[in-house]
């Protein structure tokens, strides 16, 4: 089962069509639905259909995992994507442009509907009537939409999917519109299910994934008994790292699948202490048949604390639990 989080600024619409279409799925569930704005409907509709939904501002979404560890804040965004452990994000009508530090964490999970025929009519400032004005304005005979997996550029990214429709001389701002949005309610639900069974959970080399914890008494060298003072314990800092590669590794295999953990090669070089911000980073570097191969890093506000090698294999749970 994949974790679907939505991303969303105004009504909801997509939103709400996407909760309905996973309800009963077997394949994905929307676990949360996060929006910039307080008033914005999209959270009604959460509420109504009992989906988790919280809010945040544009001063938040900027803010890296970084910035919020220096000022010993919590990450907003990172903090609850982590928390329901998100496999994809959905961008359902999200006007805020996706930060760098999101892209990273999450690369080739986040894809974005668009309401015109990329790369007609994208890019900054085209967005909801704005777009429909344009291709309106143009004389255009068609539009439509387009379901693509975003990078740092506004509207670029591997398209997923496109579907057109007519534009007649009659046709104003107001009735395109309301095509293209038949459009996306038709189609945008099932090219997610499709990109997430056929094509778009799967291992490729450069992938990473973050796991953060804090110090604090339950993960110092004193509690774990590998040392006798209050800092963090190595053995804390190899399990963050072997966790980032964990959730890396599940975020693109079927549930009948799942790592073990082989070998881990590392340099703890710095002590942390009580209340510092541990991020540990896993980043794929190979894939031979079932053998994956992580680089490693962990880091408090200070930078590196420790780095190297891990290796896991994929094995299949059942075959796997039966052998003990």
């Amino acid at each position: 089962m994949r974790n679907i989080v939505i991303l969303a600024s105004g009504s909801g619409t997509n939103a709400e069509n996407i909760i309905r279409y996973f309800q009963d799925s077997q394949i994905a569930r929307v676990q949360l639905v996060m929006a910039n704005k307080p008033d914005a409907y999209v959270l009604t509709r959460a509420q109504n259909l009992n989906v988790p939904h919280t809010t945040f501002t544009a001063a938040e979404f900027r803010q890296t995992p970084e910035e919020a560890a220096a000022a010993g804040q919590e990450h907003k965004i990172m903090t609850a994507l982590q928390a329901c452990n998100a496999d994809l994000i959905i961008l359902a009508g999200f006007l805020l442009r996706v930060p760098e530090y999101l892209l990273a964490a999450y690369p080739n999970r986040i894809i974005n509907i668009h309401p015109a025929l990329l790369p007609a009519y994208g890019g900054k400032g085209m967005y909801g009537e704005h777009v429909h004005q344009a291709v309106i304005q143009a004389k255009e005979t068609e539009s439509g939409i387009t379901i693509h997996v975003i990078d740092e550029r506004y509207d670029c990214g591997e398209n997923l999917f496109q579907a057109k429709c007519n534009i007649t001389p009659e046709d104003t701002p107001e009735t395109l519109a309301a095509k293209v949005h038949e459009l996306e309610q038709a189609h945008f639900p099932r090219v997610i299910e499709e990109f997430i069974t056929n094509k778009g959970l799967e291992l490729s080399i450069g992938q990473t994934f973050t796991s953060t914890t804090v110090v604090d008494n339950s993960n110092t060298a004193a509690t774990y008994g590998s040392g006798d003072m209050h800092v963090f314990a190595t053995p804390a800092m190899v399990g963050l790292m072997e966790n980032a590669a964990l959730k890396l590794a599940a975020a693109n295999l079927d549930e009948a699948s799942a790592t073990v953990g082989t070998q881990m090669n590392v340099a703890h070089v710095k002590a942390s202490p009580l209340g510092a911000t541990i991020t540990a980073t896993a980043k794929l570097i190979a894939v031979a048949g079932r053998k994956l191969t992580f680089e490693v890093r962990a880091e408090d506000e200070k930078g590196l604390i420790g780095e190297g090698i891990h290796e896991r294999f994929v094995v299949n749970r059942v075959k796997f639990m039966s052998k003990l």
